[in-house]
Order: C-alpha cells, then sequence, then structure tokens
C-alpha cells in the first residue's frame, strides 16, 4: 500500500490546500479543533476523517511563542512521537 502525505496548515484560502484536501482519500486532523475548522471549509462526507488527540502546541500562553530551534525541538521531543503513537491504531500498517 502507497501512502503519501502533506501537513498543511490552516490557510484555507491557499490553492495547494484546497487541492490536496478536496483530492484526499483519508483526512487526519491533530486535534478536534482543526478537524472542527476543516469540516467548516470543506465538504468531507466522501472522505475518511480521522481526529487524533495532540497537542500541537507547548501551551505556555502567558511567554512568548516557540519559533525556531525551539520549537522544532518540542516538535521533535513532544508532538511527533504522540502523532506516530496514535496514528498506528488507525493505520495499522504503518507500524
Amino acid at each position: 500500500m502507497k501512502i503519501e502525505s502533506s501537513a498543511l496548515g490552516l490557510n484555507f484560502k491557499n490553492r495547494n490546500t484546497i487541492r490536496k484536501i478536496q483530492s484526499a482519500q483519508i483526512v487526519i486532523c491533530v486535534h478536534e479543533e482543526i478537524k472542527q475548522a476543516v469540516e467548516a471549509e470543506f465538504d468531507l462526507s466522501d472522505k475518511k476523517v480521522i481526529c487524533l488527540n495532540v497537542t500541537d502546541f507547548s501551551g505556555t500562553s502567558n511567554k512568548k511563542p516557540m519559533t525556531g530551534e525551539s520549537w522544532l525541538e518540542y516538535q521533535e521531543s513532544n508532538v511527533y512521537p504522540e502523532l506516530r503513537k496514535q496514528i498506528k491504531k488507525h493505520l495499522p500498517s504503518l507500524a
């Protein structure tokens, strides 16, 4: 089985984002808020929608947002491992 993936932001006016969501067979959302935003913009009735429960930000609302190396380090040490763990439940062939 071949799987092609893309990471997309929430810029729904971007033609590349629109094209990729419209042509997708499976839409995977990192958490419920993203799923709701995508569903508000696109008809996903012909797609399999998978909603994970991964916090993709540090939750440090009283601090300056992370950028650059600190952001990447946080993603690699916290977010990516949890994404891999949760997606395996939905796509066991990736295990």
